[in-house]
């Protein structure tokens, strides 16, 4: 399974793509949303994790473009939001996103909660 993670900060993408490297094939990381967008037509991800914890509002507009573009339109779309951001998980489902993550500042149990939605994606 390729999957595309896109997180601005540096350190919580590295994180994030090393954890989620451990159960995957390939796991590809961008940190602008140029780059987003370009690598998701191009790779053509199974996934994509976006986290909306670090990139905000911003965050909307790739999903928007994700879903405006005919190669990735139909690609599954994983956001993390923070547990208390009620708003922008909302903005989230209503730009696209399949599935929405909630976290804290840390988010315990990460790679086991994206596990479950890969398996649950897998068999629907």
């Amino acid at each position: 399974m390729q999957i595309l993670v896109i997180d601005n900060d540096t350190i919580s993408n590295a994180q994030l793509s090393e954890e989620i490297f451990k159960e995957n094939d390939q796991v590809i990381s961008v940190y602008t949303e140029k780059s987003a967008l370009e690598k998701s037509k191009h790779h053509s991800p199974d996934l994509i994790i976006l986290n909306l914890y670090n990139i905000g509002k911003n965050g909307i507009g790739i999903i928007n473009k994700i879903r405006q573009n005919l190669k990735t339109r139909e690609t599954p779309i994983l956001a993390l939001v923070r547990k208390d951001n009620q708003e922008l998980q909302a903005a989230a489902k209503r730009a696209g996103a399949d599935d929405i993550l909630n976290c804290t500042s840390v988010c315990p149990n990460l790679n086991r909660q994206i596990q479950e939605k890969i398996s649950a994606m897998q068999i629907a």
